[in-house]
């Protein structure tokens, strides 16, 4: 049975051993590369969501896209060399969303469907589980945007774009890619990007998923951690993007066996669990606190958790929690509530003055 919730959740969003990976800048994917750190491959981590609670999902049954959740992103303009047309996006009844690459002639169409108008959501855990296109030319990816993208080349405020996986042909028929892009994607852009084989990729469904914590990024391939960040850490609210594209980076167009499906079972969204969070800097910088559930916090218990006195400057609080700031220990002093987020407590006079504090549903 489809699953509409990814609309109600559109109301409630406004309320082992590492290596380290080296990008190269000869992969046309990778241009403009600043790179702050690098992504770190680890395939031995297995997916835990006890901090998750299940949203809701899309299995894609019907005979039409659900246009409480999907939108026909793009539609009618021209990305790279393909226009992106709604009649390439399609359902038959047997649970498989088909977003299509096409050739008539010169001329090449493409598909793309996402929640950009419907459902946007910030942290979570975000999944599907797809088939990958079968041929060079097209290239298929599972990503997520922000609609105030580049606004003003700050990531952490204006959001990332977060490619979950894209699959280009072009560079072996077992790769995949785990990319970000931020400063929107002119002078001030910059990425990070992360390459790895998988055996048998290519070949039937898999499941491709996203943590995303105030804290980093962890990518996920049939439940096993692949690559994990800190970089670029977006605290904006995102919408989910499934997109089929001939931009180039599959590879030579004309060499490719047409109509290329990107088939997609299901896509599931998993919610954190409430919490607040506390930043060293204004617009979420410096250190980031490990969430903190309802509860009391002395300066003693915060410095425990890496939350040093007199030291935050920013804060997120997740919708249904209210926090009560105190500028001095056990609960005293000058006090303030808040019941959302802050990007700046100097707005609030309360800037590098937090000592204790108190979570407890609004």
């Amino acid at each position: 049975m489809r699953t509409n919730i990814f609309l109600l959740l559109a109301f409630l969003s406004l309320y082992a051993c590492q290596k380290e990976i080296k990008i190269s800048n000869e992969d046309p994917h990778i241009k403009n590369t600043q790179v702050a750190s690098a992504l770190s491959k680890n395939s031995s981590n297995a997916l835990e969501l006890s901090n998750y609670s299940f949203l809701g999902q899309d299995d894609f049954n019907g005979v039409t896209l659900d246009t409480t959740i999907w939108n026909y992103r793009a539609e009618n303009t021209l990305r790279g060399f393909a226009s992106i047309l709604r009649s390439n996006v399609s359902l038959s009844g047997d649970g498989i969303l088909r977003l299509e690459a096409k050739r008539s002639g010169d001329t090449f169409s493409a598909s793309q469907v996402s929640t950009e108008n419907t459902f946007l959501l910030k942290y979570g855990y975000f999944e599907c589980r797809a088939k990958v296109n079968t041929t060079v030319g097209p290239h298929c990816s599972f990503w997520l945007q922000s609609p105030t993208y580049g606004a003003t080349n700050n990531p952490s405020i204006d959001g990332v774009e977060i490619d979950i996986f894209e699959y280009h042909q072009a560079f072996g028929f077992d790769n995949l890619y785990h990319n970000l892009h931020w400063n929107g994607y002119g002078a001030s852009h910059q990425t990070l990007g992360v390459q790895e084989t998988i055996p048998g990729i290519s070949n039937g469904f898999h499941v491709f998923g996203l943590e995303w914590t105030p804290r980093e990024y962890i990518v996920y391939v049939d439940g096993i951690e692949k690559a994990r960040t800190s970089t670029a850490v977006s605290h904006r609210s995102e919408f989910i993007i499934l997109s089929m594209e001939i931009t180039g980076y599959g590879g030579n167009r004309y060499a490719g066996i047409y109509p290329d499906i990107f088939e997609v079972d299901y896509v599931k969204v998993y919610q954190r669990k409430p919490e607040v969070t506390l930043y060293q800097d204004c617009e979420y910088g410096g250190w980031v606190s490990q969430g903190l559930d309802i509860g009391s916090y002395t300066t003693s218990q915060l410095e425990s958790m890496g939350i040093f006195n007199d030291d935050a400057s920013s804060i997120e609080v997740s919708p249904g929690l209210k926090v009560t700031l105190f500028s001095n220990d056990n609960f005293t002093g000058t006090s303030i509530t808040i019941t959302s987020d802050k990007i700046c407590l100097v707005n609030d006079n309360f800037n590098d003055l937090v000592s204790s504090l108190i979570v407890s549903l609004n």
